[in-house]
């Protein structure tokens, strides 16, 4: 039988995992929009 909370954590850690690819992209991407502003 498998354990229902390693599955449980297994998908919140592959949800959050996949929060904080998009985080990480959408801060790049707003840092680098201030840089351009910046020196323009």
């Amino acid at each position: 039988m498998r354990n229902i909370f390693f599955d449980i954590m297994y998908e919140a850690g592959y949800f959050f995992l996949e929060i904080a690819k998009n985080f990480y992209k959408f801060v790049a991407f707003w840092s680098f929009a201030m840089k351009k502003k910046l020196f323009l």
